[in-house]
């Protein structure tokens, strides 16, 4: 199941695979290119915590996200599209530059960046992982793979984080990041028997910035 094909035209593709994100300590998606020369991640707007990326010298709504080669972080949700993506949720990171095809749409101007999750099939019956730090931040990642039969398979993941504590350095009154509160889950089926394949992606998430 070649699911971290984007294109088969002729197009550089960077692929980022779990060895990679692991180097990187990513805790979202955002966070995982900190260490990749092709993407750059910046704030967009200080006073909300919102970033932006950058691909071939433009920014964020010329380049397509896709989660295993469906449209996801669109519209509304592209400024903090790229956090609503946890790290440990993350197989691998698809990287094309240029023009790409338009069979998944239009916005793909400078490129396209593919996530894949986490195959039901390969991954763990249960994983478990969490992360605090001093400024008061605080994850927490649960993931588990069933195996129903041998074409069925199905997955749970649950990402929460939490930051509640202000920060304000330089003593100027204002915030110097913005708290937040973010519950994120994600539930697939997959269905393959060598004729028939078939997959059921729910994901849902709630999400609080202040600042």
């Amino acid at each position: 199941f070649p699911v971290t094909i984007i294109t088969q035209s002729v197009i550089k593709t960077e692929n980022i695979t779990k060895k990679d994100l692991t180097k990187a300590a990513c805790c979202s998606l955002a966070e995982s290119f900190e260490k990749n020369p092709s993407v750059e991640v910046s704030f967009s707007d200080a006073v909300s915590g919102a970033k932006q990326i950058q691909l071939l010298g433009l920014r964020g709504v010329y380049t397509q996200f896709l989660i295993e080669a469906v449209p996801t972080v669109r519209s509304l949700e592209i400024p903090f599209g790229l956090d609503h993506i946890p790290g440990p949720f993350m197989e691998s990171i698809s990287i094309s530059k240029g023009a790409s095809s338009v069979t998944t749409g239009y916005e793909a101007m400078t490129g396209q960046i593919n996530v894949c999750m986490h195959n039901p099939r390969t991954a763990p019956a249960l994983y478990l992982n969490a992360y605090a730090n001093t400024t008061e931040r605080y994850e927490l990642n649960l993931y588990g793979a069933q195996q129903v039969s041998d074409e069925l398979s199905t997955m749970t993941m649950a990402h929460v984080r939490k930051m509640d504590m202000g920060q304000d350095n330089n003593g100027d009154g204002f915030a110097d990041i913005p708290t937040f509160r973010q519950a994120n889950l994600v539930h697939r089926w997959w269905y393959n028997d060598d004729e028939i394949e078939w997959q059921v992606f729910v994901r849902g998430f709630l999400d609080r910035y202040t600042s």
